[in-house]
């Protein structure tokens, strides 16, 4: 799965082992989303410039609303 969306929230914490994070999110912002290679059960979602973001499917449907998929090369 993977295509374009924008943020439905306007912002999402990232937290792990050493401490979190809080990063703000524009509404309306075009961000890109594929499968995350390291962590297979996870998406990564960029906003094209400096910020990339690993996070669960569920989190992800939490976050954002998909505008356009990007269909499968078979």
């Amino acid at each position: 799965m993977s295509g374009i969306c924008e943020p439905i929230a306007e912002g999402v914490s990232i937290m792990n082992e050493t401490g979190g994070i809080f990063i703000y999110l524009k509404p309306g912002d075009e961000w890109d989303f594929k499968p995350d290679k390291k962590h297979g059960d996870r998406l990564l979602v960029r906003n094209g410039y400096d910020i990339a973001i690993s996070m669960t499917v569920k989190k992800f449907y939490e976050t954002f609303k998909i505008t356009k998929r990007k269909e499968a090369i078979a």
